[in-house]
């Protein structure tokens, strides 16, 4: 059984890899393949969903792993990279739980992180953690792309639409949650963290991080979505921004331009 064969059977796809056989489709160009390109290979929504869902588990399949005890895991080497950081957090969320049964708390937040994780994954992110009720999520990492920070900025955009969708979904319930999303492009440090005898967690770490953190915690009262001048400029004219003026960031002595996406 090929390699590809033997990937769609385990995500429970089998029945697909003559398909992807007799479309040349190797487990090498499966980080290539679009919505489009599985429509027109002739998955049903559901099965794309699936495929796209697990392209970035395979890419970085030690994500959250536990080594053997008498296997350790070998000590990991960080590497530069030029990536785009994507912070989303959850406003309104909770006011929202302090009025409701833990369980259900727990049933919504993971109904409303499946519809984010999906948007993430089919602009072709990088999930790395979720902290309370936020996301983070990078770009550029762990293959190269090219885009990854217009990649990002069209990712919050659909994150807000899905967020909308969330609220008519929740009715009345929903009508106190928000959205606020910080993005910032620049240098890290990408590999696995952590334990080598326990657990190892693929992530990135640097300045980076911390700016695009910051930069969603000025969305408040402003608007949903922020980007640094260093994202702004990375996506080219591909898209246009509104000058937000600068912003005092804590841990900076400089002042940051921040700007905000406008989507026709």
């Amino acid at each position: 059984m090929s390699d590809i064969a033997k990937w769609l059977d385990e995500i429970g796809l089998g029945e697909h890899a003559k398909l992807f056989a007799e479309n040349d489709i190797d487990i090498d160009l499966l980080a290539e393949l679009s919505d489009d390109d599985l429509k027109e290979m002739g998955l049903s929504l559901g099965h794309r969903k699936r495929v796209l869902r697990a392209v970035p588990e395979l890419q970085s399949p030690a994500k959250t792993t536990d080594a053997p005890v008498d296997a350790p895991a070998k000590e990991t080497i960080g590497e530069r990279r030029q990536v785009t950081v994507l912070f989303a957090d959850l406003a309104g969320f909770t006011q929202l739980s302090n009025r409701m049964d833990a369980e259900d708390v727990h049933g919504l937040l993971n109904r409303y992180f499946a519809r984010q994780v999906d948007v993430i994954y089919r602009h072709q992110g990088t999930l790395d953690k979720y902290i309370g009720d936020g996301i983070m999520a990078f770009w550029g990492a762990p293959t190269d792309q090219p885009k990854h920070a217009l990649g990002a900025v069209m990712a919050a955009r659909d994150m807000v639409v899905a967020l909308e969708a969330f609220r008519k979904e929740l009715g009345e319930a929903g009508e106190d949650f928000d959205i606020g999303i910080g993005i910032h492009t620049g240098e890290v440090v990408v590999g696995f963290i952590g334990s080598p005898e326990h657990r190892q967690d693929y992530t990135v770490i640097g300045d980076t991080v911390n700016t695009a953190s910051r930069i969603e915690g000025q969305t408040r009262g402003l608007c949903r979505v922020l980007v640094s001048a260093a994202t702004r400029k990375a996506c080219g004219s591909e898209l246009e921004f509104r000058d937000r003026g600068s912003a005092k960031l804590k841990g900076r002595t400089k002042e940051v331009r921040l700007y905000e996406p406008l989507w026709s």
